[in-house]
């Protein structure tokens, strides 16, 4: 029945991070250029897997999605994170869990593991660009409301 359970859950939700650099205040965004136009920069994030299921909890879809933020952001910016958890939305298809992530950009990438593009940008930056991802707004408000920089 575990295994049922952990099937289920892979693949019915995603994670997406605001990441943070600890030290300077600076957010990693990435820019996918294979997906269809327009390209976007946005925070990392990407589906739970079947490796994010902790079989000592296969119910538990938080601590999926909990290692699914970690996980993504390794793999889409180089950066070890300690994440806490924003909220999550229910949408048509899936769950998305939203997250801060804290960690060290003296690893950032350059490129991620499937060939984003990776940078750090200030939030004055953040709010010039005219291609943020639309979507990550209410993200980015989340996380300014949390720091207190709204």
């Amino acid at each position: 029945m575990a295994n049922q359970k952990s099937d289920k859950t892979a693949g019915i939700g995603a994670s997406v991070v605001a990441v943070i650099d600890e030290n300077t205040g600076r957010f990693a965004l990435v820019l996918d250029k294979t997906k269809p136009e327009p390209h976007y920069w946005k925070f990392p994030g990407g589906k739970i897997d079947k490796e994010d299921v902790n079989p000592e909890h296969p119910y538990d879809d938080h601590l999926a999605a909990d290692n699914a933020a970690v996980r993504e952001v390794k793999e889409e910016t180089g950066v070890t994170v300690r994440v806490s958890r924003l909220g999550k939305l229910d949408k048509r298809t899936h769950t998305q869990y939203l997250y801060v992530g804290l960690g060290d950009f003296a690893d950032l990438a350059a490129t991620g593991d499937e060939g984003e593009i990776v940078k750090s940008f200030s939030l004055d930056q953040i709010r010039g660009l005219q291609n943020f991802f639309p979507n990550h707004l209410p993200i980015l408000g989340m996380t300014l409301s949390l720091v207190g920089l709204e």
